[in-house]
């Protein structure tokens, strides 16, 4: 059973992130400071993405979703341990870079 909690790191997990990230704010320029395709990634797409692999029930091929899962997770709970209010584009983009640092770009 695919599970949908934020800490899964699931498409359908993924997606649930996402929506919880979006309502307090989350802005496309951070997700696309945090996602491995950069300039052409979008929350949207992304989450359209992910939906098909959940409604397919397949998981994620490469660990480089895996990795943007975390770098949402850990830009969620920076948002929410900080016990920030401000839905400044500055703010996410802030937090989004730090998340990179914290779960680095992995090539191989």
């Amino acid at each position: 059973m695919t599970s949908t909690t934020p800490e899964d790191p699931s498409p359908a997990g993924t997606v649930t992130l996402l929506d919880r990230l979006v309502a307090l704010g989350f802005t496309n320029s951070a997700f696309r400071r945090l996602h491995h395709l950069q300039r052409k990634a979008g929350i949207t797409a992304h989450r359209s993405y992910c939906m098909g692999l959940a409604e397919r029930g397949a998981e994620f091929r490469t660990h480089t979703n895996i990795e943007v899962h975390r770098r949402l997770e850990v830009v969620l709970g920076a948002y929410l341990g900080g016990a920030f209010k401000s839905r400044s584009p500055a703010l996410w983009e802030a937090l989004a870079g730090a998340a990179v640092v914290e779960v680095p770009f992995v090539r191989v």
